[in-house]
């Protein structure tokens, strides 16, 4: 993974892409990524904390593909050092039902994020949102 003072601020792993410009760090699932389980959550985080350096950062995550998030990985998702390096964060959702799964995750969840979270259908949606936490 290279860090943000590395020339190239595209990184990826055998789940994940992310990209940090403009301010705000892109995260897409890759297409073959069905499941996100409990080692790809561990791994997200590691290698978003290496590329922020743990600094707070507006992360829009796209979940493409993914239609199904393990307990463990949920659980794992609102721990706060799993989210350090996070100000705030828009999903992507491409389905209607992954829409509503992801946005009753994250109503119970709210209480434990310390930080604004939305699911969004449209990337243009998400990125207008996302924009007003941009250092």
């Amino acid at each position: 993974m290279p860090d943000a003072n590395d020339a190239s601020l595209f990184a990826e792993n055998a789940y994940l892409t992310y990209q940090l410009e403009g301010g705000i760090l892109f995260q897409r699932f890759k297409d073959e990524v069905k499941r996100i389980t409990f080692p790809i959550a561990l791994l997200t985080a590691a290698d978003r904390q290496l590329l922020t350096k743990r600094h707070a950062t507006p992360l829009f995550v796209d979940i493409n593909q993914a239609c199904h998030i393990d307990v463990k990985a949920m659980k794992y998702y609102v721990l706060p050092e799993s989210m350090v390096d996070v100000s705030a964060s828009a999903i992507l959702v491409h389905r209607y039902p992954q829409y509503l799964a992801t946005t009753f995750f994250l109503s119970i969840s709210r209480r434990y994020t310390p930080f604004p979270v939305q699911a969004f259908l449209s990337r243009e949606e998400a990125m207008d949102w996302l924009q007003q936490f941009v250092e």
